[in-house]
C-alpha cells in the first residue's frame, strides 16, 4: 500500500475502534477495500439511532 493509504487506514481504524483493520503488509487493493469498509462503518455510526 502507499504511504497515504497507510496513514488514512491507520486513522480510520483508530476512529472506528477496529485496530486490526490496519496491517502494514497490505497490498494497495486490500488497503483500498479496507478503507472503503471503514468509511462506510463510520458513516453508519454517525447517523441517527434507529427507533423502530
Amino acid at each position: 500500500m502507499t504511504a497515504d493509504q497507510a496513514a488514512l487506514l491507520k486513522q480510520l481504524a483508530h476512529d472506528a475502534y477496529d485496530l486490526e483493520a490496519y496491517r502494514p503488509s497490505l497490498t494497495q487493493s486490500e488497503a483500498e477495500a479496507r478503507i472503503a469498509v471503514l468509511k462506510a462503518k463510520l458513516k453508519l455510526q454517525d447517523g441517527p439511532p434507529h427507533t423502530q
